[in-house]
């Protein structure tokens, strides 16, 4: 899900789902254009194969993400408390 908002489409597609299941645990996973360093990383260690260094699974928890470079000078509180402006809203929702 995190790739898929960086790039509008998942990491591994097929139309079968163990297909899919496979190519995750096989294939490295390719970024397109236009993702930078710090948004790989974060994808990265959210997508680990190994649990023992995946984001969120390990000592530090949720806090390794809140705190990983990509987010730098995101507020949190405005998201939690539902005061932050949303960066893009649709035309067709005035």
């Amino acid at each position: 899900m995190v790739y898929e908002m960086f790039a509008g489409h998942p990491p591994f597609m097929a139309h079968d789902v163990m297909d899919i299941f496979k190519k995750t645990k096989e294939e490295t996973m390719k970024f397109p254009r236009g993702i930078d360093d710090n948004g790989k990383s974060l994808i990265k260690k959210l997508c680990s194969h190994d649990l023992t260094k995946r984001y969120g699974n390990i000592k530090g928890g949720v806090d390794k993400i809140y705190n990983h470079k990509w987010f730098k000078g995101f507020d949190w509180n405005a998201l939690k408390n539902q005061t932050m402006k949303a960066p893009h809203k649709p035309s067709d929702l005035k």
